[in-house]
C-alpha cells in the first residue's frame, strides 16, 4: 500500500504494479477491492485530479488530457464524462497569446496547439484571436516590372 501513500494511482495503475510484482491475480484481485473500499483507489478522483492539472499546468487541450487519461487505465465512459464541457478554447487563446509574445509565428503556434491536443476548431479561434489576419493570402510581391 505504499504506492498509494505517495501519490492516487487508478485501479489499472495499481494492477499493473501488482502484476510487475508477481502477485497472483487472486490477490491482486482482493488488494483492489480492499483498496477501492476503503476509497485508496478512486478512478474517478484520478481522471478528476489529473484533467485539471493536464489543463492548468500543462497546457494540454481535449484530446491531450483524454491521451493521459487512457495512459492511466482510466475506461473510456468516465473520460468521456469527466472531459464532458471541457473549455479548451481559452486554454488555445491563452498558449496562443504567450507563443506571440515569444516571437512565434501562426503556423508555429498552430503547430504547437495541435501537439498538446487542440481541436481545430480551437486553433482557427486562438489564431483568429492572437493572429489577426492570419489566414489570408499573403500579397503577391512584383519586382516592378509589370
Amino acid at each position: 500500500m505504499k504506492w498509494l501513500a505517495r501519490r492516487d494511482l487508478t485501479e489499472a495503475e495499481l494492477r499493473a504494479r501488482l502484476e510487475r510484482a508477481a502477485t497472483p491475480a487472486s490477490v491482486a484481485d482482493a488488494v483492489v477491492a480492499h483498496a477501492r473500499a476503503r476509497k485508496w483507489v478512486d478512478d474517478t478522483r484520478v481522471a478528476t485530479r489529473t484533467t485539471e492539472i493536464a489543463a492548468r499546468h500543462k497546457g494540454l487541450g481535449t484530446a491531450g488530457i483524454d491521451h493521459v487519461l487512457e495512459r492511466k487505465g482510466v475506461d473510456e465512459t468516465l473520460r468521456e464524462t469527466v472531459l464532458d464541457g471541457d473549455e479548451e478554447q481559452p486554454r488555445a487563446t491563452a498558449l496562443a497569446t504567450k507563443e506571440r509574445d515569444r516571437g512565434r509565428t501562426a503556423a508555429q503556434t498552430a503547430r504547437k496547439l495541435a501537439s498538446k491536443g487542440y481541436s481545430e476548431e480551437s486553433i482557427r479561434g486562438a489564431l483568429d484571436a492572437t493572429f489577426p489576419g492570419w489566414d489570408e493570402p499573403a500579397p503577391l510581391e512584383t519586382d516592378g516590372d509589370a
